[in-house]
């Protein structure tokens, strides 16, 4: 398993906010906190505000889906439904 790439987002006052992608959700938290899955209307404010958390999102999906390529075309035989659904990243509902 590897680990989940973390965005850290530093605040001026010295507090920060975590994001992180496990399985199919997108975890946040703040500070030390515990880890809270975002509800779809949160990603789709995120998304509607051009936040860095966006731009994250849309990185990790895009290095998701080079992978899964890369991965399709190193494996003789292998087809988009041979990938599990949880080694996909969708953000089709934001």
């Amino acid at each position: 398993m590897t680990t989940p790439a973390i965005l850290h987002l530093d605040f001026a006052d010295g507090a920060f906010n975590e994001y992180r992608m496990r399985e199919d959700k997108v975890e946040f938290r703040s500070g030390e906190g515990a880890w809270l899955t975002l509800q779809t209307a949160d990603l789709r404010l995120h998304f509607l505000l051009h936040t860095p958390v966006a731009d994250w999102l849309r990185k990790q999906s895009a290095n998701a889906e080079i992978a899964r390529r890369k991965w399709l075309i190193s494996s003789p035989g292998a087809t988009s439904e041979s990938l599990d659904s949880s080694e996909r990243i969708s953000l089709s509902d934001c």
